[in-house]
């Protein structure tokens, strides 16, 4: 499988996500993120919505990362 870089912002939350999530399980995967780094999987489709990985994707964003491979 080919691996490539895609922006973050060009990808797109799924809309019928059924995990809202909470503001504290969010700060957790951004405070995460920020110290760690990522090491958390965005799973998208061909039309670049995401399938799994729709909290890491916003707290990625959240925490001033602008790509992914």
């Amino acid at each position: 499988m080919k691996k490539k870089t895609i922006k973050l912002k060009n990808l797109h939350q799924d809309t019928l996500n059924a995990n809202r999530g909470t503001v504290r399980g969010s700060a957790m995967v951004e405070h995460s993120i920020r110290n760690y780094g990522a090491g958390r999987s965005i799973l998208v489709d061909a039309q670049n919505r995401i399938i799994a990985g729709n909290k890491t994707h916003a707290a990625s964003l959240e925490a001033g990362l602008q790509d992914a491979v």
